[in-house]
């Protein structure tokens, strides 16, 4: 999650698994008014959103939602992330689901004023179908969400087919590559390499050329690939930011 503060205005980058506090916590480091923008829908990014009443979503991804935010969904993603000490602290403190929540739509080119920082937001369908990403360009600064990290996951059923995804790559490349020189991600880090949009286009590439390293790796009982040889946190083995998690079955024709 990202907070980010101008002189009239915050905006609050996801809202995790919606643990309890989570509001308080945010007003606590702003007094400013607060809209949420969510990245995408998924489990451990988006059903905070309830403990917030000004939320945009993405509305290809409201399905998705829909299906995460149900308690038994968030209770099974922390059974399978934590220690059975840490799981039985954490389920405790989850907040009711709503499926039902009433979200704004969050559509490619819009632009939120702040005060002296404005936030601009760009499609990258890959990871979900209505994954965001989030340009800060006085701060030459893009957040990134899920949609490109160092383990973008690319095998469940909402996500698209490799090739596509690196189509979709490729145009936002050509369209902000001159806008940022940091570049911000959700999982494992805060700041990554800000080359990483490209190094993921190269591996996408590697995919599809049958070129990649291909190690295994099993998440929640399934099992697929990781493109590029990676240690237990991801970090890729020739150090270079950036890597996705897929199946055989997801490449696209």
């Amino acid at each position: 999650m990202y907070l980010i503060e101008g002189t009239q205005k915050a905006i609050l980058v996801d809202t995790s698994v919606g643990i309890k506090g989570l509001d308080t916590l945010v007003y606590s480091l702003t007094n400013k008014p607060i809209t949420v923008l969510l990245t995408h829908g998924h489990v451990d990014h988006a059903p905070g959103a309830v403990m917030f009443d000004d939320v945009y979503l993405n509305f290809s991804d409201l399905k998705l939602y829909q299906k995460h935010s149900q308690k038994a969904v968030r209770n099974g993603y922390l059974e399978d992330l934590l220690s059975d000490e840490d799981y039985r602290v954490f389920h405790d403190q989850l907040v009711p689901s709503n499926p039902n929540k009433e979200f704004k739509p969050l559509r490619d080119g819009m632009k939120f004023n702040l005060g002296e920082i404005t936030v601009q937001v760009y499609s990258l369908p890959g990871h979900t179908s209505g994954s965001m990403i989030l340009l800060i360009p006085e701060l030459q600064i893009l957040i990134t969400g899920d949609a490109v990290n160092k383990s973008t996951f690319m095998f469940d059923d909402e996500a698209l087919p490799v090739n596509e995804y690196e189509e979709n790559l490729k145009h936002v490349n050509q369209l902000l590559s001159d806008k940022y020189n940091k570049v911000f991600i959700i999982h494992h880090q805060v700041e990554v390499d800000s080359d990483i949009i490209q190094n993921v286009i190269q591996v996408c590439d590697d995919v599809l050329n049958n070129q990649a390293d291909d190690q295994p790796y099993e998440f929640m009982s399934k099992k697929v690939l990781i493109a590029k040889k990676a240690d237990e946190h991801f970090n890729r083995l020739d150090g270079i930011d950036g890597n996705i998690v897929y199946s055989k079955e997801k490449l696209g024709g």
